[in-house]
């Protein structure tokens, strides 16, 4: 298990359940790597798989013998597993399904015998939940859409992102030359390097942004698109102006050496790093995707939507960011007060009331 927006959000939740008393325990599959948060006690069984579809009956056996009360699950194979597990128990969890990310988006990434499968578990396994929460009302629409399930059986709770750790987290120093000492603007973006996170757009907004501005690129994460976006800025002759981290444990620490946090996903849910940079103080261009980005981001409030995705756009809105003080400020006061809707405490409320 690779840690990312949903997994980082479901620690959260869980470290907030757990402050409120419950017994926690978070159940994965695969190894579980990039773990590194000493005050994270929640335990974390792994079931040794690779598969949803191989892990079941192991599933079935550890909800057995744990008396298991609630089981929350995230995304729709993790959600079309408890399910079916839940079919063999004979002391049944309630179950809480929730998705993450666009639900028709996501499925189109795949081909289309897959898709097709799919589509006929979530809508024939879905309605057996207990609950179904979104995490954005467009993730709620999505799962609307696809599930024909009646629109009061969908709850939205929105992400428990904004944490002061963050915070903390962001005061540690860095040892990196090119982003300490760079005499040129930082545009920072933070994600998997996936299909989904489009950072292929990103760079072509990059080249199109260095006509109008001298300027460099900090990408930060990993994932299966690296070694083909980094051949293509070695094609480009642009590794100098652009730099790929990999994973970091702590991103936020580059935060404060940046001018403009960039996201150009083809789809989302509700993007935590959006939010996390509202929390830093770190102005926002994001492209107007289905999802929950223009939840997050209010256009020209608290951040830059771009609704016309092509990159020069994004690049007008990059160097708009940069050369606007006065447009700065104003986004970033106002991000700070956005993320405030994002705290622990209110998602753990809203997940306590389904409890």
């Amino acid at each position: 298990m690779k840690i990312g927006g949903v997994e980082r959000s479901f620690f959260i939740l869980a470290k907030t359940l757990e402050k409120r008393g419950h017994s926690v325990n978070i159940i994965t599959l695969g190894k579980s790597s990039h773990i590194k948060d000493s005050s994270f006690s929640v335990p974390i069984v792994n079931l040794t798989k690779n598969k949803v579809s191989t892990s079941i009956f192991s599933l079935v056996d550890y909800l057995s013998k744990n008396n298991i009360d609630i089981v929350i699950s995230a995304q729709y194979y993790a959600n079309i597993g408890i399910l079916i597990a839940q079919k063999f128990l004979s002391q049944k969890p309630k179950i809480i399904i929730t998705e993450r990310t666009h639900l028709n988006e996501s499925l189109k990434e795949l081909n289309i015998l897959k898709r097709s499968f799919l589509k006929f578990l979530i809508r024939f396994l879905y309605k057996n939940a207990n609950d179904i929460v979104g995490n954005s009302k467009s993730v709620c629409e999505s799962i609307l859409s696809s599930t024909k399930i009646n629109s009061e059986d969908v709850k939205l709770i929105l992400n428990p992102t904004f944490v002061p750790e963050i915070l903390k987290k962001a005061e540690k120093p860095i040892k990196d030359d090119w982003v300490q000492n760079s005499k040129e603007p930082i545009i920072l973006t933070v994600g998997r390097l996936s299909s989904q996170k489009n950072i292929s757009l990103l760079i072509d907004s990059f080249v199109e942004l260095l006509n109008l501005k001298k300027c460099k690129l900090l990408i930060i994460g990993d994932g299966p698109e690296r070694n083909k976006l980094e051949s293509k800025v070695n094609l480009m002759n642009l590794s100098g102006k652009i730099k790929f981290l990999g994973f970091s444990s702590n991103p936020y620490k580059y935060f404060k050496y940046c001018s403009v946090f960039t996201l150009t996903s083809k789809f989302e849910g509700l993007p935590n790093v959006l939010i996390e940079s509202q929390a830093l103080g770190l102005p926002i261009v994001t492209t107007d995707s289905p999802g929950g980005s223009r939840e997050v981001v209010s256009d020209g409030k608290s951040g830059l939507l771009v609704k016309n995705i092509n990159k020069k756009e994004i690049a007008k809105n990059i160097f708009e960011l940069i050369k606007n003080n006065d447009l700065r400020i104003k986004l970033i006061k106002e991000g700070k007060k956005s993320a405030k809707r994002f705290t622990p405490d209110i998602c753990a409320d809203n997940f306590e009331s389904l409890f």
